[in-house]
């Protein structure tokens, strides 16, 4: 596309509402290492490459240092791939769902490599006695749709005192797959209800884009995008509120 940016959005769910609190522009590398687009733009001498977790990261961090109350922090793939984000959330000690891919059972293992996402056959051994049955009661769309979770353990817990599980989920959807981090008694039900916020998160950029015109920014300016960003979001959370109550 001649004229696209790509951002990184914290989205704050509680449990009336979802709104997003925080916003990161993503530069790729090609743009980051690039004097002339980076002239062109405005972007600031000292911002350099950053990856998507470490917006991610940044933005977590920031909510956290703010003390923002906020049991969990989830994603969806691939930021459970960042081995600096998990780390830094296990430093702080904060529960995390985060997703990861999935990938055909035997193509990555003919080279020789490791998979770079989950193998379906891993998954497939879940025996079925472990897998639960999950029901989206508040969500109007897949009101009543039913789904299935199961949890297996990753190795011995931390020393923060968290188990190490992943979580697979399936539904109408397909079937996902995520990272966690969490104290032993979380149940595997509450481990879901975390992922399916965090496969909602993305309805807020949705949302944001249909009733505030958060895609309607049209100039190449690095500051200029995070001012428009910046006000649609605002506008948005405060629509948000107001429909909540």
């Amino acid at each position: 596309m001649e004229n696209c940016q790509v951002a990184v959005f914290l989205t704050y769910a509680a449990p009336r509402a979802q709104a997003i609190v925080d916003r990161e522009l993503y530069l790729p590398p090609e743009w980051a290492g690039d004097p002339v687009r980076r002239a062109r733009a405005h972007v600031p001498a000292d911002v350099p490459y950053r990856s998507r977790g470490r917006l991610g990261w940044e933005m977590v961090e920031r909510a956290l240092d703010a003390r923002t109350p906020a049991a969990w922090v989830a994603a969806e793939a691939p930021f459970g791939h960042d081995a600096a984000l998990r780390g830094r959330l296990d430093e702080r000690g904060v529960p995390y769902v985060l997703g990861v891919r999935t990938e055909p059972r035997s193509r990555s293992r003919q080279d020789g490599r490791r998979p770079r996402g989950v193998p379906e056959d891993a998954i497939a051994s879940i025996p079925a006695n472990e897998w639960q049955r999950t029901v989206h009661h508040d969500d109007p769309v897949r009101h009543g749709l039913a789904g299935h979770a199961a949890r297996v353990l990753l190795g011995r817990p931390g020393g923060d005192g968290l188990e190490r599980w992943l979580l697979v989920r399936r539904d109408g959807r397909g079937t996902r797959a995520y990272v966690c981090a969490a104290p032993r008694a979380t149940s595997l039900r509450e481990l879901a209800e975390v992922a399916r916020q965090a496969e909602r998160a993305p309805l807020c950029a949705a949302a944001a884009r249909r009733e505030v015109g958060l895609d309607h920014y049209e100039v190449r300016l690095w500051r200029a995008w995070y001012r428009y960003i910046t006000l649609g979001l605002l506008a948005h959370a405060g629509v948000t509120l107001a429909a909540a109550a």
